[in-house]
Order: C-alpha cells, then structure tokens, then sequence
C-alpha cells in the first residue's frame, strides 16, 4: 500500500471519529435541553399551583377591575413611593401573576421549553391573564414600556394558536369519547330555579 493510500485511509478514520464526536455531542446537548424543559416546566407547574399564586389570581380575577375604579390605587401604581402598605399587597399579588407569564413567555421565546407544548398547556391561562391584567399594564407602561413585553410576546404566540385551531388541537381523524351527561335536565330545572346569588363581599376588605 503506498504512502498516499495510508493518508488517505488516516484522513478518513479522522473524519468518522470526528463525524462520531459530534454526534454523540449533540445527542447529549438533545438530551440536556430535554432535561433543561423538563424542569422548566415543572417549575412553572409548582408555581402556578401554589397557594400564593392562586390567591393572587383569585384576586386579580375577582378584585383588580374594582381597585383599578379608584384613582388613588391608580396613582399608587405609578408611584410606588406613595403606596399604602395595603396598596402594596395588593400590587405584590397583581405582579406574581404578571411576573409568572413573563416568565413564562422569555423561557418560551429563548426555546428553554418547547413553544408548541407551551401553547398547548397555558395559552387559554395566557390569553385570559392578559386580559385582566392590561387594565393595570397600561399604568405601568406610562413610563416603562418594556414592562412584561414576553408576556405580551406570549400572548401574541396564544392569539395565533387559536386562530390556527379553533376547535382545539385534538386530532380530527381520531374519535371522541362519548360521555353521558345524566345531571344536564336536572342542572338546568336546578339554574332556573335557583335563587339571585347574594352580592360577593369586596375582596380587597
């Protein structure tokens, strides 16, 4: 065998074993992302099912549109220096819900969770946060615009998502499971009957 063929052989079995390390490298980084979104995920699954937050959505779903009436609230949005320390409580609460979907959007919009399953899980809780909370975020943004732009990213991601599929993502060629509703005759007599609800107590007293 001539010296050309051993070069040549040598710059091949270089190449497989270079070929071969990357690879293996990239199978690892594949396996490292899905490690990466896993806990992602379940990071965000922890925080959105913790006690704190479901007491600040409580109140951002039932309280804000009331507080927001009030110019004084309003003022003490904007300036933070001027907050009672119930005013301050309340904002804490309105911006855990906020900070949850920003974060929620820039773990999205730097691919750390996958964009599809995201919008799978969270895009209608996405879709109906931003609409209780713009009220609030136009205050803020009198002065910061930047404030929660991954959220607003995100929900601009939800909004296209549900145009896209607007009678939700299950797969149209695979059947349904029929599932008798045996309480819908005696839940309708039951509505029409029943009595006007007492008024809700205010909840931010």
């Amino acid at each position: 065998m001539t010296l050309e063929s051993w070069n040549t052989f040598a710059t091949i079995g270089t190449f497989v074993v270079i070929t071969a390390t990357a690879v293996a490298a990239l199978i690892q980084l594949r396996h490292m992302r899905a490690g990466y979104q896993v806990t992602a995920f379940a990071e965000l699954n922890k925080a959105q099912d913790s006690p704190e937050f479901a007491a600040a959505y409580t109140f951002v779903s039932t309280g804000l549109a009331n507080v927001l009436e009030n110019p004084e609230f309003r003022y003490q949005v904007f300036n933070p220096e001027a907050r009672t320390p119930q005013n301050q409580a309340l904002i804490i609460k309105i911006n855990l819900v906020g900070n949850h979907y920003e974060n929620l959007g820039a773990l999205t919009m730097t691919g750390l969770i996958d964009r599809k399953v995201a919008l799978m899980l969270w895009d209608g809780k996405a879709l109906r946060a931003w609409a209780l909370l713009a009220p609030y975020l136009v205050i803020l943004r009198r002065q910061m615009q930047d404030i929660w732009q991954h959220f607003e990213y995100f929900v601009v991601l939800a909004e296209d998502w549900r145009a896209q599929h607007p009678e939700g993502e299950y797969p149209k060629h695979l059947r349904h499971i029929h599932i008798e509703d045996e309480c819908l005759e005696a839940d309708r007599q039951y509505a029409a009957a029943r009595p006007a609800a007492r008024a809700r107590p205010d909840p931010t007293g």
